[in-house]
């Protein structure tokens, strides 16, 4: 028998215990009996039965049978479907009624990711006995009436009466008080455990679960002369509660309504460090909750939680007036409001000031590896208003990275606090149930830029609306200050399953718009690039390691092109001067052409890159780690681009050859050439956007898909032309499959 109140570490003692029970030469096929029987104590007289039946489960179940034996001298049990059709067999039995469900081959669980909680994707059966609302409103409420105020609560009651004369102070003094100053511990051990427990008691050792904190607010909240009851509610089921049978087992918390001044306010005092006055105190949204004032015959809405105005506000202020290649400044300033500073309160609450600097400091070098703290965090909470700010104060060395290749300082801005809202990488459309969406969410983000001198940026406008969620970016220009805005709106929180399809692509049209970055042309190099200590000086040279392999590369790339020049087919046709389609005139005339323009663009790039490669000094800078030009990727990188211009221009030079001296192997090499070129921009946007951050654009992507279009486009060509075939004496296809000698 083992107690191990796994709940504890939430502050829930249970009590319930495991059984652990070995049993030996237990073998497959061997059947097992057992039998156990649970005890219950009802809150009254009558039989408060409830049962479920599941029709689908963790396994697969060959044969399910579930049989209820009711005794007839009570109103006979109620029965409701859910998602199921399943109905029971009744039959008589001397003094029981019988029920029994049975049901073959029961299917596994079939759970799709983010599908909301309240969503009923399992079919089941609810079985209840004949109760209502009102029987259950009258035996729970019996729980909660008030006695006489103990000596030790009056003492503090008349402390409040004699400092607040308004009702919505008092209301929020007592409150606070319970929330903050009595701790919660969950005592789920009793078997009348629905029971509050003494409020003196609670009051005088300082902790309680949801009902001893209720009790005791109904207590204190009855001598300030506020109205409340008690009201039992479900923490994540209860938006469903009104489609369930009445019992009150389907309810696993208790809170408070309190009616002032005509208008209901619902407190939850398990909550703690809330904020605000009674005007905008964050209430509870549970769904359905049942006043137990001794009178309701129904269940009641709770109000939802509506955002009228952000909850949070972040602001970012860089001061990039030094320049690219200096040292950048960034302010942050972050406004929690209403349930957001609810939430935040108790973080800044109970973490030490040394190790919150820390936290955000090593937040911020995800993004900023080199960020350094100019002064510390300032956490300021007004909580009459409820209304948290925190500012935050940063110097970065390494805001602009440079491009040397384009010539170009780039700056890149990151929107992390939206991506939980917009990422849906796990969706899919074909999806059969509803997916889940963190709601209410209001947030804006503004960010702000300081230019070093006027720059040439668009201002744009553009904004997705989705019936799920909306988002907006908007960016302005003005003088010396740019800046970038974000909206981000929850309007529902879940998206039905036939709005998949749409909600997915309007999220990732949002999701891309997150992207931004600042681009500013320079072609001189920095004089200075920051503080950071810089390698040592040396003079340039020529770095022979890289200069050894290209140079082994390109005598190897020349050896087989000669090799491939002076092959010669097994079965040569001879080529047919006489024939009409003989010569270079036409598309072969083009392909000649674009085999020269292929050859100063490749060498070109070679040209460009090789000073780069084949320069010492630009190794160490960029391989040098405590160095602000640090960039491991860039060298392997240009290497691949020297290594692969080498492989095209010898490549196309062959092509050249061939075609001038009108070679079998011409269309051959002309086609895998050309393959190569389309292999060659594919790699180099993959390697950009992994290694280099820069985004392919929608016109770089539709260019390749042309690119690729045309090579196809050839491909075919020089595989069916006549006047190849006849020029170049081509006897075999592309596809290499043998072919006779007639054209």
């Amino acid at each position: 028998m083992l107690q191990r109140e796994k709940s504890l570490e939430r502050k829930h003692y249970t009590g319930a215990k495991s059984i652990n029970i070995i049993l030996d030469d237990i073998r497959v096929g061997d059947i097992i009996d057992y039998c156990f029987t649970i005890k219950s104590k009802n809150i009254n007289d009558n039989k408060n039965f409830h049962t479920r039946i599941y029709l689908s489960n963790a396994v697969p179940i060959h044969f399910l049978s579930k049989r209820i034996l009711w005794p007839q001298s009570l109103p006979p049990l109620v029965v409701k479907n859910h998602t199921t059709d399943l109905q029971p067999i009744t039959r008589k039995r001397e003094k029981y009624t019988e029920y029994l469900w049975q049901k073959k081959e029961v299917p596994v669980d079939q759970y799709e990711p983010y599908t909301p909680i309240w969503h009923d994707v399992v079919p089941w059966i609810e079985i209840s006995a004949n109760l209502n609302w009102r029987d259950i409103n009258l035996a729970l409420s019996e729980h909660y009436k008030v006695q006489a105020l103990p000596p030790s609560i009056k003492k503090h009651v008349d402390r409040i009466i004699s400092a607040e004369k308004d009702l919505g102070k008092r209301f929020i003094t007592a409150i606070r008080f319970i929330q903050d100053e009595i701790r919660y511990m969950g005592m789920s051990d009793r078997i009348d455990g629905y029971k509050p427990l003494n409020a003196e008691l609670t009051y005088e050792r300082r902790f309680g679960d949801c009902k001893d904190k209720t009790y005791l607010a109904l207590t204190m909240l009855k001598a300030l002369g506020i109205e409340a009851y008690p009201a039992v509610v479900h923490t994540m089921f209860g938006k469903l509660l009104d489609s369930r049978l009445a019992n009150p087992a389907i309810f696993n918390h208790i809170i408070v309504v309190a009616i002032i001044n005509g208008k209901k306010y619902w407190i939850d005092p398990t909550c703690s460090l809330q904020g605000g006055t009674l005007k905008n105190y964050v209430q509870p949204d549970y769904g359905y909750a049942l006043i137990l004032d001794g009178k309701s015959q129904s269940l009641i809405k709770m109000p939802s939680l509506e955002l009228t105005e952000p909850s949070i506000e972040f602001y970012e202020k860089f001061d990039l007036s030094k320049g690219p290649g200096n040292p950048n400044y960034l302010s942050i300033k972050t406004v929690y409001k209403n349930m957001h500073a609810d939430s935040q309160r108790g973080y800044f609450h109970i973490t030490p000031k040394k190790e919150m600097n820390e936290s955000y400091v090593n937040g911020m070098k995800i993004n900023y590896p080199l960020i350094r703290q100019k002064s510390e965090l300032i956490v300021l909470d007004d909580r009459e208003k409820n209304v948290i700010i925190v500012a935050e104060d940063y110097e970065i060395p390494d805001l602009w990275k440079r491009r040397e290749a384009k010539k170009l300082w780039i700056m890149y801005t990151y929107v992390d606090e939206f991506i939980t809202y917009l990422n849906n990488k796990n969706i899919f459309a074909d999806r059969k149930t509803p997916v889940s969406h963190i709601s209410p969410r209001y947030i804006t983000k503004k960010i702000e830029m300081i230019l070093p001198d006027k720059w040439d940026f668009k201002t744009e406008s553009i904004a997705v609306t989705d019936p799920t969620f909306e988002f907006k970016k908007e960016t302005q220009l003005q003088d010396l200050n740019y800046s970038i805005s974000y909206v981000y709106r929850s309007l529902s929180d879940h998206v039905e399953h036939k709005m998949i399809a749409s909600y997915i692509k309007n999220a990732d049209q949002a999701y891309a718009l997150l992207k931004s970055n600042l681009c500013q042309f320079d072609p001189s190099p920095p004089d200075k690039m920051s503080e950071k200590k810089e390698p040592p000086k040396k003079k340039d040279s020529l770095n022979w390691p890289i200069f050894l392999l290209l140079v082994i590369a390109l005598i190897f790339f020349i050896f087989l092109a000669k090799k491939i020049y002076v092959s010669k087919p097994k079965v040569l046709l001879e080529k047919d001067e006489g024939s009409k389609f003989y010569g270079i005139e036409g598309w072969p005339l083009l392909s000649g052409f674009y085999i020269l323009f292929r050859i100063i663009i490749y060498f070109g790039a070679f040209y460009s890159i090789a000073s780069e490669v084949l320069s010492h000094d630009t190794w160490i800078r960029v391989s040098t780690s405590t160095s602000d030009t640090f960039k491991p990727f860039f060298l392997p990188l240009a290497f691949k681009v020297a290594f692969t211009s080498l492989l095209l221009t010898a490549l196309w030079g062959l092509a050249a050859m061939l075609f001038l001296k009108k070679k079998h192997l011409f269309p051959h090499v002309f086609v895998f050439a050309l393959f190569g070129d389309f292999l060659f921009i594919i790699s180099d946007q993959i390697l950009s956007y992994f290694f280099l951050s820069s985004v392919s654009t929608k016109t770089d992507i539709m260019g390749t898909i042309v690119f690729g279009l045309v090579v196809l486009i050839w491909g075919v060509y020089m595989a069916k032309s006549k006047r190849i075939k006849v020029t170049f004496g081509q006897n075999y296809s592309f596809n290499f499959k043998k072919n006779n000698n007639t054209l």
